[in-house]
């Protein structure tokens, strides 16, 4: 186990690595620099401040004796560990190791395995980490238990985890249709683990009549090829329900205008705009259907499922559109909210500048 060591010019010479390498030891950032802002801080600080060794930052992985790829010429940009296209640097992100415990209810009877997946840190909490999915599917496809996938047929494997209120329940996370060049369906983005260990279930899931089409996926930065030939994540066909409820909400979903770029943004990364846009409809539609009178019973879970999101996504939504509300005039905010980049960041990044900006508006405004 190698020991901290401060950082060295060869250490800093990216700004993403340098954002990373500061979050990694956020309360080491000298206050004299001001907020840390990992869009507004510009590099040549965030160098000074790794390499002052006043402030105390340093990093456990070993010294770097070799250029870096970028500065050879013909280097090659792929990883043989990772897909060519994950945006994290392996080097310098923070990762948990997972055993992950997969029933594949698939067979009879369930075939019960064990992986050990190493995944890089998407953001951390106090008692729990997030990963993002897609990543989670690229550890899982290059390790020996690696989910088989059906190359033709009409159904869909899905991927859930116990629900951590009530694990009777499931939490369906990844889809992967039946097919030889097949598109994987990450929603929510990113998933909560909250101890070294993992369940997965995988299952068969029949398509309804109505949708067996896959819908082609859209060209987006989320795309993330994986061995299996898994790659972008893109809009799922709606799974057959037999709740009348569910199927009264999507009767009075499709009407509503922005439904149709609603359904075609779910699964990939989008520029803050369109986030936001897509957070105000399912948040609108979610209280109008749960205030006024309907001839039926609207439950959350109702509204999510005709949605189409996850349980974390649609309460992300919800918080992230009243910090807007609240505070969405605000210069620091109102920036972020218009920021409508080449290669956006996604709604996990934005939602968590969004709670991280409130919280220390809220520690400001009671010192």
């Amino acid at each position: 186990m190698s020991s901290e060591r401060p950082y060295t010019e060869d250490d800093a010479d990216k700004q993403k690595s340098l954002t990373k390498f500061i979050q990694r030891q956020i309360s080491k950032w000298p206050k004299d620099q001001g907020k840390f802002s990992a869009s507004k801080t510009k590099s040549d600080a965030m160098k000074a401040a790794l390499l002052d060794p006043r402030n105390g930052f340093s990093t456990n992985k070993p010294p770097v004796t070799s250029p870096h790829p970028s500065k050879q010429g013909g280097a090659t940009n792929s990883n043989p560990i990772l897909p060519p296209s994950s945006e994290f640097d392996e080097e310098s992100t923070e990762r948990v190791t997972v055993r992950v415990y997969i029933e594949d209810t698939r067979a009879v009877p369930s075939q019960k395995t064990v992986a050990l997946l190493s995944l890089p840190i998407s953001s951390r909490e106090s008692n729990s980490v997030h990963v993002l999915s897609k990543d989670f599917l690229n550890a899982l496809q290059r390790s020996n238990s690696a989910i088989e996938i059906p190359p033709d047929g009409s159904g869909v494997v899905r991927l859930s985890f116990p629900d951590p209120e009530d694990e009777q329940w499931k939490v369906p996370f990844i889809r992967i249709p039946h097919s030889r060049n097949s598109v994987a369906i990450c929603d929510p983005e990113t998933i909560e683990i909250s101890k070294d260990r993992f369940k997965l279930y995988v299952e068969n899931v029949s398509l309804s009549s109505t949708s067996s089409a896959i819908h082609p996926p859209m060209p987006s930065s989320s795309s993330s090829t994986v061995p299996s030939g898994l790659a972008n994540i893109a809009q799922a066909p709606d799974e057959q329900s037999s709740d009348p409820v569910v199927k009264f909400l999507r009767e009075k979903l499709i009407s509503r205008p922005g439904y149709t770029s609603f359904v075609a943004n779910r699964g990939h990364i989008m520029s803050s705009p369109v986030i936001v846009a897509d957070w105000r409809f399912a948040v609108e539609f979610s209280k109008a259907y749960k205030t006024i009178k309907t001839p039926v019973k609207v439950t959350s879970a109702a509204i999510k499922d005709a949605l189409g999101v996850g349980t974390t996504w649609l309460s992300n939504a919800h918080t992230a559109v009243g910090i807007i509300g609240q505070h969405g005039s605000v210069a620091e905010v109102a920036t972020e909210l218009a920021r409508d980049a080449d290669s956006p960041a996604g709604s996990t990044v934005l939602y968590n500048f969004l709670t991280n900006w409130k919280k220390g508006f809220e520690a400001q405004s009671r010192a």
